[in-house]
Formats: structure tokens, sequence, C-alpha cells
């Protein structure tokens, strides 16, 4: 394909939306497929930055989103594209911009449904502030965000920088949040998210709406800390979760009212240093998407990609194998996961084959690649390779809850976590991906600043 047609460069002011010409692909297929997007972006001097991003099908989208994204190097900005599905209505829908906890602007885009029909990007500013942005559309549509020129320092807990010279683009398509009515909750242990902090800088958390708060608690963990923390999470705003990996192996978290959403900002690091040297962005799953049998992947750089694979205790890390192969156990280590979550167990597994690859476990697992976006190329790239639809199920509750969290009696207390239940078994095959569904995949525009 050729750059130009996705290069979008033409604006003048920040925090503005813009109409762009459609550029959208679609594919349509009758068996499960995996679509992945890369960017690679040279810059004249051997040096190139970019990513690779799972596009998905359109049963995942939705109206309604919360996006955080890392600061951009120097003035660099963040963009949000907004794409139409190809069919029904054309599309009204606003984005509003939070600072800090305070909304400080609105502004409506119009996206049209019929081929050829014009798009829609947003343009922010990146500083150092705390910064959100919540989508409402009248239809479901694609929603792709990016950095084109991620802060490493500052998305490490460093300084802010004040150079391009040293970035790298990321990019994500997001998860639509829902509408919580405050009189239900979620069954069982509720959404439970794990991921392991070798390839992980930051964590966002974005709550579903929540009609009766101004937040929502949620259920913190780092391996390092088994108490935990109560975050009340603020419905408009979310959270930004630094995670140090010289301190702790693994982040968990855990909603017990309504499903969050939660991504991840990762990238490799130089031994023995903490700031990341490259980025990516990714969702989080949560546990009920486990799958169980074969799931393909794509790894660009051979020997230079981290599979993680995460999943209940009776995960065992030496029937894994790798088309077809038993993977050699010194290729494996198990990281350490909080005593509160000691019902699970995660895997760190370097591969070494790069192309396309069939992972293989006869128990229940979510997966993430990373890994090295283009030969010659210090860029990264990272996204989740094993999973299904989530299973999460509510039951109601009389009278009205509490998803806030607001004390009572002077305490917020949390509940106990308790030894997880079975995963429903969802089983996938060597010649399938893990999307089971008839449809289509709406590629949004790719998000590039040059």
């Amino acid at each position: 394909m050729n750059c130009q047609d996705f290069v979008f460069n033409n604006y003048n002011s920040r925090n503005s939306l813009y109409a762009i010409l459609d550029r959208r692909i679609k594919i349509t297929s009758d068996v499960p497929v995996k679509a992945l997007v890369q960017v690679i972006i040279k810059d004249g001097i051997n040096r190139s930055i970019g990513d690779m991003y799972l596009a998905y099908p359109v049963k995942l989208l939705g109206s309604r989103y919360l996006i955080k994204l890392p600061k951009g190097a120097a003035t660099t900005p963040k963009l949000i594209s907004f794409s139409a599905l190809d069919y029904g209505q054309n599309v009204i829908g606003t984005i509003a911009k939070f600072v800090n906890g305070e909304q400080v602007s609105i502004d409506t885009f119009n996206l049209v449904s019929r081929i050829g029909g014009n798009q829609a990007i947003y343009v922010s500013d990146s500083t150092t502030d705390d910064v959100s942005y919540k989508i409402v559309a009248n239809q479901n549509i694609v929603v792709v965000a990016s950095t084109p020129c991620v802060d490493l320092s500052f998305s490490s807990g460093g300084i802010a920088s004040d150079s391009t010279s040293d970035c790298d683009y990321a990019a994500f398509t997001a998860l639509p949040i829902q509408e919580y009515d405050c009189h239900s909750q979620l069954s069982g242990l509720g959404d439970v998210k794990i991921i392991s902090t070798v390839s992980t800088a930051l964590i966002y958390e974005l709550p579903n709406i929540v009609d009766c708060s101004k937040s929502l608690v949620v259920y913190n963990y780092q391996s390092q800390n088994n108490f935990g923390n109560v975050d009340r999470v603020s419905v408009n705003m979310g959270k930004s979760i630094p995670l140090n990996y010289f301190n702790t192996d693994s982040f968990s978290s855990r909603s017990a009212y309504t499903q969050i959403r939660t991504t991840r900002l990762g990238g490799k690091r130089a031994k023995g240093v903490q700031t990341i040297v490259n980025a990516f962005l990714t969702n989080v799953l949560d546990m009920s998407q486990a799958i169980t049998g074969y799931t393909p992947f794509y790894n660009i750089v051979k020997g230079g990609s981290t599979l993680e694979v995460c999943g209940l205790k009776n995960l065992q890390q030496q029937y894994f194998q790798l088309n077809d192969q038993p993977i050699s156990l010194k290729f494996i280590r198990q990281i350490n996961m909080p005593s509160s979550f000691e019902g699970y167990t995660c895997f760190i597994i370097i591969i070494e084959e790069s192309g396309y690859n069939v992972f293989f476990s006869d128990q229940m697992y979510v997966a993430y690649i990373s890994g090295i976006n283009s030969l010659n190329s210090q860029s990264s790239y990272g996204y989740a390779i094993g999973f299904s639809t989530s299973t999460l199920t509510s039951i109601s509750i009389p009278g009205n809850l509490n998803p806030g969290g607001e004390p009572v009696n002077g305490q917020t207390i949390s509940p106990t976590i308790e030894s997880p239940t079975p995963l429903p078994i969802i089983t996938t095959t060597k010649s399938s991906a893990t999307f089971k569904f008839t449809g289509s995949l709406i590629l949004a525009m790719l998000l590039i600043n040059l």
C-alpha cells in the first residue's frame, strides 16, 4: 500500500477534530481470522519507529470509549481516529477531553457510513498533565488511538523529554466501555486481569460509565504487595499505574461490580535499566476470555520476541508446545504472583523462531506476544494472541450498591479474593485463530505523524 494513503499530518492546531478521506480497509471472512496492522516509519537515517497491533471483529466494537495515551516526546501530538462501519446510519459522536479531573472541551464529529465517505481524527496536544478522552457515538464505531512519538523517559517515571530523537510509535484498537446501573455485581470473582511487568511500564485502568458514582472501586495488586490497594478509579479520568520492573514481577487487578478496560503501555528495556527503549500499546484481557488449544501468532525478528502466558494454577509449563514441539524449559520462567492471586500463574517464554508460529497448551490460558517491530530497528510491538470473547456475567442485587467505595463508618473494606473457579472451556484448533465469528473487520486509518 502507498504510505501516503495513510499518513495524516495536515493539521494546523491541537485539540481539534479534522475530517479525513476514507481509508478504511474491510476484511470479510467465513472462517476465523486474525488481522494485524503494522506501522513502520523511517526517518531517512536508517532509523525506524512503529508498532504492530490487532484489529478486532465488529462484534467486539461499541459506541462508548474511554481512552488514555502516553505523553508524546517534546511537542508531538496524540491522535485518535474514528471510523464508521460501512452499513447502517451515519454516525454523530462527541469526544470530551478531561485534564486533571476536569472536562476542558467537547467536540462533535460526523462519520459517513458509505464507502468513500469522510471519517474523522482528533489531534490532541501532549503535556505532563493527567489526561483522558471520553467518546460517545450514536452507532458502533472503530476507535484507533496512538502516540506517534512516545516520550520513553516520562513513561518510565523519568523526566519529560524535549527531544524527538529517542521515541517510538505506539497504537492500539480500543475496546468499548458499557453503562453500569449500580443494581448488579459481577458473578464469581468478577473482572480479573493479570499481566507481567517484564515488558510493561504503565497500566491504564478505564472503568465503565457508573450512573451513581464518580468513581469505581478496583482492587490492584503487585507481586511485592500481597495486600493490594483499594483504588477509587475516576469514571472520567481512569487511572495510570506505573510499574517498577525491579520491584515487582506482575500486576493483578479485580473489579467486583462491573467490567473495566485495561490498557498496557509496554516496551523492552536494556539490561538493568528501568526506562523502556521502545513502546507499544495493547488491551489487557480478563481471565474469563481464556482458551485452550492452539493459537497462531506472527512475530518479526528471530530471537527478539517474548510470549506471556497466564492462566489458572494448573497451567503447566512442561506441556507447552510451539509448532507441535515441546518448548525447552530453559526458555520459560514462571513469574511471582501476589498471595491473593495464588490461584493463578503466569509464564514468560522466549521465542526464538520468527514468522508464523502456533502455541499450544491443553490448559486454559490467555497469551500476549511482544517483540521488535522490524529488522534493523529498536521499535517494538505487542498484542494479545490467545483469547475468546468475555464470558463475564452479572447478577441483580436489590437496592443501591456502593461501587464508588464511599467510606461507610470511616472505612472502605476490600472483599477477600477466593480461589478461582474453573474457567469455561473454549478450545481452538491448529488451523484457527481465536476469534469465533463470521463477519467483518474494519481497520481504521493508520495514525502516523511525520
